[in-house]
């Protein structure tokens, strides 16, 4: 791994803190994917966070991701075109 760092002044600890944060975020998200069968977060959250965002909660049988999410919302604002008039 090859690292660059370019403007300003910034020491090798701050580097190396910076490196071991994104390392532990990443580490922690390929957990939450190993473990399919653990919910990460209850299904009223997943629930309340899509009708913040105006979308309409329907259950689906994966755990809600983001591609999911995006998924159900284009789907949502597609039409049926001619044959839908």
């Amino acid at each position: 791994m090859q690292t660059l760092v370019t403007g300003g002044t910034i020491d090798e600890e701050e580097v190396a803190a910076a490196l071991a944060v994104v390392a532990a975020v990443l580490e922690s998200e390929a957990a939450a994917l190993a473990q399919p069968g653990a919910p990460a977060m209850p299904g009223w959250v997943v629930g309340a966070r899509l009708i913040t965002q105006g979308l309409r909660p329907t259950r689906v049988p994966t755990l809600p991701r983001w591609h999911t999410i995006e998924r159900l919302r284009r789907a949502e604002r597609a039409s049926t075109g001619i044959v839908g008039q």
